[in-house]
């Protein structure tokens, strides 16, 4: 039996999706100032996984986050290493 492609990919979605309660809440706008404290932590050599399991799993499940986030790390590394100037 063939699975509709668009169909596998709701199953798959809902299938990986966090049942953690706090990062279902969790609203990016709300926590920015936690995101940009984080972000500096990453840029600096910090590992999310280390910091912040339940934030990277987030990142798994919502690729839109995850890409903005590390758009801002990249930022932030090529300020620090000069290759960025503000």
């Amino acid at each position: 039996m063939s699975t509709n492609p668009a169909m596998q990919r709701l199953v798959d979605f809902l299938c990986g999706s966090t049942s953690s309660d706090e990062i279902i809440d969790m609203d990016c706008n709300m926590c920015c100032e936690q995101l940009a404290c984080l972000a500096e932590q990453v840029a600096a050599g910090a590992r999310l996984a280390d910091l912040r399991p339940d934030l990277e799993a987030h990142f798994h499940t919502w690729p839109d986050s995850a890409e903005e986030f590390y758009a801002l790390v990249a930022i932030l590394r090529a300020e620090a290493s000069g290759t960025l100037q503000e």
